[in-house]
C-alpha cells in the first residue's frame, strides 16, 4: 500500500482502501485510526499553500462539546517522499448521510429513514450554525450543495470538501479561490463569471445558504414552478439570474399545484425567504445572514406540534389543521409518509429532540449581546423564555439589550417580570435603576440600587451610581461622597467612581486639588473619559493654567467627537474659542 509521510509528527500514513475517486483526487481510509486522506491527482504549489493557511486559522467548531465533528477540516499536511505536498489528512466523518437522502421523500423511502419536518427543520438550524462558525473565520464556502453535506441520526451536520473553500491566508492577505460552483446555488450576480478567478463575498454564501434551507423544508429548490409564458421553462439558472421564482412580483413562475406553499413555515423564515430571493436579488447586501437564518430556524423549530391524526406529520402549532393531512387529501401523497414501514425494525429512526435549555439560549443571547448585535441577542432571550418563561435571567438579560435599543419602557417591564419571579436578582434592580436614572426618575433609582445593596452590599457599581442620583438631587452630597469612597472600596480601578468623585469635591468643597487628583487617577485607569479630561480641564483653567485647560479641553472634544457625542463635542468647541480670546 501507498504511504506518505504526516506534516504534524514525521509519522508515516499508509493507505488502506480507497473510499472515493473524484476528478481532484481520492479519498482513502488510513493506518491513522480515525482520520482518512485527501491525495490530489495534480498537487501543486498552489493547493499546498491553501491547506497551509487552512491549518493556521481553523474555524472553532460549534459542537466540540458535543464530540461532534461539523467540518472535515485539513489536520495535517501529507507529504511524499520528495516532501512535495500531496494532500492532507482530515478526521473522517462517521454515520452521516448525505443531505439529499434526508430531504428528498422518495429516497427516504428507499433507505427506510422516519423523518418529520421537525428533524428538517433542526438539520437547516445546525447547518446555518455551522456556517457562522466558517463565516467567523473570514471564510467563503463556494460550493455549499447537498452532497457536501452529512448529516447523522441525531440531526448533527457536517461539511465535506472543505478544501474547495474560499481561503483567505490571515497572513498575507492572499486569496486561494474556490474554483466550483454547482447549478441552482450560485448566486445570480456569479451566473455568467468566472467562478475560479473572482473572489466572492460571504452574501454570496448567504443566497446559497437560503436555496439549501428551502431544500430542506419543502423538498424542492426555490426557482421551480409552472411557468405560465409561452416554450418550455428556462433552465434553473435562467430563473436564478433573473430572480424569477413563484413569490416574486411578476414572475413568470407561479406555484403549481403541487407547490408547497410558502405560507406553511413560520413568519420569520417567510420573511427571510422573500428578502433573500426578491430584496436581495438585487442587493445581495439584503440577504439574510446566517446568524439570521439561525435564529429564525430556532424559533421556528420550538413552535412546531405533532399531528394527533397522522404519525410523521408535524406543523405549526398556529396552523388550525395539520397542513401535510390535508395535502395527502388533496394529492393522494404524502411526503412524510412511514406507512411503507410494514416491519418496524427495518426503519432507521431519526430524531431530533432539542436538548437546548433556556440557560443555553441565554448564553447564546449574551454572546450576541457582546458583539452588539442586539436584535439576535434579543431573539435568544425570546427563546429562552418560550422554553422556561420562569426563567427569571433571561428576563434580565432582555431587558438589558432592550434598554440598549432604547426600548425603555419594554426594558422595565422585562426587569419588573425577572424581580417578580425572582425577587432576590440584585442585577435586574440594578438595571432597571439605570433606566430609571435616565429616564429621569432618580428616587425611583434609588430604591432600587437600595434593593441591589441589600441583596449585594459588595456592588461597587450600586454605590457609584446611587452616589450619582443623591448627588444631583442635592439630597446630601456628602452621602453621596461616602458612596463614591464605598465603590471604590470595592473596586479601586473603577474610573467612572473617581469622575465622579471629583466632581463632588469640587462642587461640594471646593477641594480643587482633590478633584484634579481624582480625575488623574480616572484617566490612568481609562484613557478614553472624555468628562474626566473636560472637568479637569475647567478646574485647571479655574488655576489659572490656561494651556494646561486648552489641552485637557482638545482632548475631550476629540474624544467625544470619536464617540460620537457631537453636542457634548460642541459645547467643548465653544468654551475652548471661548477662553482662547
Amino acid at each position: 500500500m501507498p504511504f506518505f509521510i504526516s506534516s504534524d509528527n514525521d509519522q508515516k500514513i499508509e493507505l488502506t482502501q480507497k473510499i472515493a475517486d473524484s476528478g481532484e483526487g481520492t479519498v482513502w481510509k488510513t493506518s491513522r485510526t480515525g482520520f482518512l486522506a485527501k491525495i490530489y491527482k495534480q498537487p501543486s504549489q498552489e493547493r499546498a499553500d491553501k491547506l497551509s493557511a487552512m491549518l493556521d486559522n481553523r474555524p472553532s467548531d460549534p459542537n466540540s462539546n458535543k464530540h461532534h465533528i461539523s467540518f472535515a477540516w485539513p489536520q495535517a499536511l501529507l507529504m511524499n517522499n520528495t516532501k512535495e505536498i500531496v494532500g492532507f489528512l482530515m478526521s473522517e466523518i462517521v454515520g452521516g448521510r448525505e443531505l439529499l437522502q434526508i430531504y428528498n421523500p422518495k429516497r427516504r423511502k428507499q433507505l427506510g429513514l422516519e423523518v418529520e419536518w421537525h428533524f428538517l427543520h433542526v438539520v437547516a438550524t445546525n447547518i446555518a450554525h455551522v456556517v457562522m462558525a466558517i463565516h467567523e473565520r473570514g471564510y467563503v464556502i463556494g460550493d455549499i450543495k447537498p452532497q457536501n453535506i452529512l448529516v447523522n441520526n441525531q440531526a448533527m451536520v457536517s461539511v465535506i470538501d472543505t478544501d474547495s473553500f474560499q481561503v483567505k491566508d490571515i497572513s498575507s492577505g492572499r486569496i486561494h479561490h474556490c474554483l466550483v460552483g454547482s447549478s441552482g446555488f450560485t448566486p445570480p450576480e456569479l451566473l455568467g463569471t468566472d467562478i475560479a478567478t473572482t473572489e466572492q463575498n460571504i452574501q454570496h454564501d448567504f443566497f446559497r445558504l437560503a436555496v439549501l434551507i428551502y431544500y430542506l423544508l419543502f423538498g424542492n429548490p426555490p426557482f421551480q414552478g409552472k411557468w405560465t409564458r409561452v416554450g418550455d421553462s428556462p433552465q434553473q439558472d435562467v430563473l436564478v439570474k433573473n430572480g424569477w421564482w413563484p413569490y416574486a412580483p411578476n414572475s413568470p413562475i407561479q406555484a403549481g399545484p403541487i407547490t408547497i406553499p410558502l405560507d406553511i413555515v413560520d413568519p420569520q423564515i417567510k420573511a427571510n425567504f422573500l428578502k433573500c430571493f426578491n430584496d436581495g436579488h438585487q442587493n445581495p447586501d439584503l440577504r439574510p445572514s446566517a446568524e439570521s437564518w439561525y435564529l429564525a430556524l430556532l424559533g421556528a423549530s420550538g413552535s412546531l406540534t405533532e399531528c394527533t391524526k397522522t404519525k410523521g406529520h408535524v406543523y405549526r402549532q398556529v396552523a388550525n389543521e395539520c397542513y401535510w393531512c390535508q395535502r395527502k387529501a388533496l394529492l393522494n401523497f404524502d411526503v412524510f409518509d412511514l406507512s411503507f414501514a410494514t416491519n418496524k425494525k427495518n426503519l432507521i429512526p431519526f430524531s431530533a429532540k432539542t436538548s437546548q435549555t433556556a440557560q443555553d439560549f441565554t448564553l447564546k443571547g449574551n454572546k450576541f449581546f457582546k458583539l452588539g448585535e442586539f436584535n439576535n441577542a434579543i431573539s435568544c432571550y425570546n427563546l429562552a423564555i418560550n422554553q422556561d418563561p420562569n426563567y427569571a435571567e433571561a428576563f434580565n438579560r432582555r431587558g438589558k439589550a432592550q434598554s440598549r435599543l432604547k426600548e425603555y419602557q419594554n426594558a422595565i417591564a422585562d426587569y419588573n417580570k425577572a424581580i417578580n419571579i425572582n425577587p432576590n436578582l440584585a442585577q435586574a434592580y440594578l438595571n432597571r435603576g439605570l433606566i430609571r436614572y435616565d429616564l429621569g426618575d432618580k428616587r425611583g433609582a434609588i430604591e432600587d440600587y437600595n434593593n441591589t445593596l441589600k441583596l449585594n452590599p459588595k456592588d461597587a457599581e450600586a454605590y457609584n451610581n446611587r452616589g450619582l442620583a443623591i448627588y444631583e438631587l442635592e439630597i446630601d452630597k456628602k452621602a453621596a461622597i461616602n458612596d463614591y469612597n464605598k465603590s471604590l472600596s470595592i473596586n479601586p480601578n473603577y474610573a467612572e467612581a473617581y469622575v465622579n468623585r471629583g466632581n463632588a469635591r469640587y462642587k461640594i468643597a471646593g477641594d480643587k486639588q482633590g478633584a484634579i487628583d481624582d480625575y488623574n487617577k480616572a484617566i490612568s485607569l481609562n484613557s478614553n473619559l472624555a468628562k474626566a479630561y473636560q472637568n479637569r480641564g475647567a478646574i485647571r483653567y479655574n488655576l489659572g493654567d490656561k494651556q494646561g485647560a486648552i489641552d485637557d479641553l482638545k482632548q475631550a472634544a476629540f474624544l467625544f467627537q470619536s464617540q460620537g457625542q457631537m453636542q457634548l463635542y460642541e459645547n467643548v468647541i465653544k468654551t475652548i474659542y471661548s477662553i482662547s480670546r
